[in-house]
């Protein structure tokens, strides 16, 4: 299956860095804290942050267990949701315009493409350095929590 995946940042950047020509290595870093532990949602449950840094030293804040995804096809966000677990908390799909404005979209108009996913089921550790390498990443990159190691984990499969 083809996805696009992003991760609220990153792999764009991630594998434009060089690291000095060294091989992809990753750590868990105490001292890597993110800006603010947890994103409040009003009615909702917390959404936890974790921080990343890439082997440039540039450092991200993003939450440690959601996603966007650009799927193919309704069959293969189905097949992504069954996989991980996940549940779509929203889309970019165009909301219908105020009445007195006279806009009328047509159906076609409103389809999402993008979906942010929370992700119930994070895979394990085992593909990162792999995954990372054969899309040419290379240094170290440090990670704050386990879970936001896992979640990059899954923006590379």
């Amino acid at each position: 299956m083809h996805e696009r995946l992003a991760a609220m940042l990153l792999l764009a950047s991630c594998a434009s860095c060089t690291g000095g020509g060294r091989s992809f290595t990753y750590e868990i870093a105490a001292d890597l804290e993110p800006a603010v532990a947890q994103l409040e949602v009003e009615g909702g449950a917390p959404r936890p942050v974790g921080a990343y840094e890439d082997a440039a030293g540039v450092r991200s804040d993003f939450v440690t267990n959601e996603l966007i995804l650009e799927p193919a096809s309704q069959a293969e966000l189905d097949a992504f949701l069954a996989r991980y677990d996940g549940v779509v908390v929203a889309d970019d799909r165009v909301p219908e315009p105020p009445a007195g404005l006279g806009i009328t979209l047509r159906p076609e108009d409103r389809v999402p493409h993008a979906y942010t996913v929370r992700i119930g089921a994070l895979p394990s550790l085992d593909a990162l350095e792999r995954e990372a390498a054969a899309r040419g990443m290379r240094g170290n990159y440090r990670f704050s929590s386990e879970d936001a190691a896992r979640l990059i984990t899954l923006s590379t499969l």
